[in-house]
């Protein structure tokens, strides 16, 4: 059905200003540069893939010629206060700070150039002691 892998695509009238971001803060590095877009990989994940298109590309149809609004993109770490530090003497703009998730992630918010939302997280074990008649566990959000 797929023939490759899938990835978002950000159309940004931040054009160079969320190029460096991610490349600067996320490590993503350039795979494909063309002329108002780039395809970003990042370093050492194979397949792991983001691509900014400057919003007036003369590639999008005249309707879609406007900046992202309302995305949500999650980035895993494997220390999300190890991450959560850089951020903070980056300066980059936090939104939350680290907490515990009752379903298994810690994780905390910050924003990109374009008012993107980025869930950074990391897999965590939680238990509530609590079990279902075959041994799983329930886990009650409050």
């Amino acid at each position: 059905m797929f023939s490759q892998f899938s990835y978002p695509i950000i159309c940004s009238d931040k054009f160079q200003e969320t190029v460096a971001f991610y490349e600067d803060y996320f490590g993503f590095l350039p795979k494909l540069e063309a002329e108002g877009y780039v395809i970003l990989e990042r370093e050492g994940k194979k397949d792991v893939y983001l691509a900014i298109i400057d919003y007036e590309h003369s590639a999008l149809p005249e309707a879609y010629k406007r900046p992202v609004q309302g995305m949500l993109l999650n980035y895993p770490v494997d220390s999300v206060v190890q991450f959560y530090d850089y951020a903070y003497h980056e300066g980059l703009k936090l939104l939350s700070e680290p907490k515990d998730s009752p379903c298994g992630r810690k994780h905390f918010y910050v924003e990109d150039p374009n008012g993107i939302l980025i869930d950074v997280a990391e897999n965590i074990e939680v238990s509530n002691g609590l079990t279902d008649e075959e041994g799983r566990e329930i886990y009650v959000l409050s």
